[in-house]
């Protein structure tokens, strides 16, 4: 019964983590870290680009 247990919390884990890396868009995520490092004192978000 632990064996069954253990293998039902394993698969929802391995299911929630591929649910959490398909909705992560790296696209907008990196537009909004190059919007945070692009401020009126560096350029370094422009570097990046």
């Amino acid at each position: 019964m632990k064996r069954a247990a253990f293998a039902l919390c394993l698969a929802l884990l391995v299911q929630a983590s591929v649910v959490a890396q398909a909705a992560f868009d790296f696209e907008t995520e990196r537009q909004k870290l190059l919007e945070l490092l692009a401020d009126e004192h560096t350029d370094i978000g422009r570097e990046f680009a």
